[in-house]
């Protein structure tokens, strides 16, 4: 279900990150350089995910490093996007244990449950990783600057009461899924806490093409307003089809930044009436390439993007994790070197879990040294989103605010 939880980000759908590593030059008089590591899927689909880290550390590296030290970066394939393995993951750690890292830094993996005891014996932190597992979420190794899938499908509860005004919502699902049942449970919970009334939930397969059926149901329900988990699946077009042959409006909102221009057109009129919620980010960046407001922190990102390759504007918010994983760690180091103590895996890890709170002025601010508001989920500290909307078939941020579900899911037992 790792598509579940890159759609808050991705603007061209599910996407890979990089295999195999670039060490980036020291020069022959520096201070000793160090490496880090990004255990990911390999990149497919002409994309990588990597391009916004490199362009990070060629910046960094190209000015004299942090404080003198350069910073060698490398990666590691655990799989592709649809066919990650368990016995790769595991190998990926055990290089970053045998090759004495620095830091794991923006990774992504389906098997962080023998990723991290691996770094844990190692004492290296993954750091800014993507929350996909529970592992991810409850592991002192993993400091996610992410939002896991339960607080978006949240969102889309709240945000159905507080843009569309809503009465009665229900959810479609994925059916079968491991995180299945946790998401119906968070919808309801954020729709719940919003004052609405809340149907039943309805899985379907990811292979159903006519959704009259489901319509009907749901308005025998008496239900007005969709949340759409299963948009990932590309069943928006079928979805709207059937709301609007059935002659009767209903609103949907659905886990944004992964539908394009082109299949919103496809879609027709309709797709200017969604709603829509991702990861919160300071400033709703939906389109890293142009985006309408920008943090000071967020302009050097895009400025890094570009840094990297030319086809890093293609990658859109593909590059955001790599790069806030490698800002969080540079912050990290200079903490470090500020208090005079030794640049060392261990060190970065006592850090990351020490009582401060670290802001990168790109994903709300975070401090590990306690746990997150949502009852075992202790390492979630952002449960924010930003709201979307569909104008003229594109997505834009629908204010520059961050919205809380703290408070929906903070008896949350998903």
């Amino acid at each position: 279900m790792r598509q579940r939880l890159l759609i808050g980000l991705l603007l061209a759908g599910a996407i890979m990150m990089s295999s195999g590593g670039v060490a980036l030059a020291s020069q022959s008089n520096a201070k000793v350089s160090y490496t880090v590591e990004a255990i990911n899927p390999s990149p497919g689909f002409g994309l990588d995910w990597t391009l916004g880290q490199r362009g990070f550390w060629d910046r960094i590296n190209s000015s004299g490093g942090v404080d003198g030290h350069q910073i060698n970066f490398t990666t590691c394939s655990d799989g592709t996007f649809v066919a990650q393995t368990q016995d790769l993951s595991a190998t990926c750690a055990e290089q970053a244990a045998n090759s004495h890292v620095l830091a794991v830094v923006g990774s992504n993996s389906d098997y962080d449950a023998v990723v991290y005891p691996i770094l844990s014996k190692a004492k290296i932190a993954d750091v800014a990783s993507f929350p996909d597992t529970i592992t991810d979420d409850t592991s002192l190794e993993s400091t996610p600057f992410l939002t896991p899938t339960i607080v978006l499908e949240a969102g889309l509860g709240i945000e159905l009461k507080q843009l569309g005004h809503c009465t009665k919502v229900a959810f479609l699902d994925i059916a079968g899924a491991s995180i299945t049942q946790a998401n119906n449970d968070a919808f309801a919970a954020g729709a719940k806490w919003a004052g609405l009334k809340v149907a039943p939930p309805i899985n379907l397969s990811a292979t159903v093409s006519d959704y009259a059926p489901t319509v009907a149901i749901l308005q025998g329900e008496g239900v007005d307003c969709v949340g759409d988990g299963l948009s990932t699946e590309g069943n928006l077009p079928a979805l709207l089809t059937a709301i609007t042959d059935s002659g009767k409006q209903m609103k949907v909102d659905f886990v944004g930044v992964g539908v394009t221009p082109s299949q919103l057109k496809a879609i027709g009129p309709a797709a200017n009436n969604l709603l829509a919620d991702v990861a919160g980010e300071e400033d709703a960046l939906v389109n890293l390439v142009t985006p309408v407001k920008a943090t000071a922190q967020e302009r050097l990102m895009i400025s890094d993007f570009g840094r990297a390759s030319s086809a890093a504007a293609a990658n859109g918010n593909l590059d955001m994790p790599g790069w806030l994983g490698a800002d969080v760690l540079d912050i990290e180091l200079k903490r470090l070197i500020a208090q005079h103590l030794p640049i060392t895996s261990a060190n970065v890890l006592v850090a990351l879990r020490q009582n401060y709170t670290i802001t990168t002025g790109v994903m709300p601010p975070a401090n590990f040294s306690s746990p997150g508001v949502i009852k075992g989920y202790n390492r979630i500290h952002n449960t924010d989103v930003n709201y979307i909307k569909i104008v003229d078939y594109a997505e834009q941020p629908n204010d520059y605010k961050l919205h809380s579900t703290a408070a929906a899911l903070a008896k949350f037992k998903g």
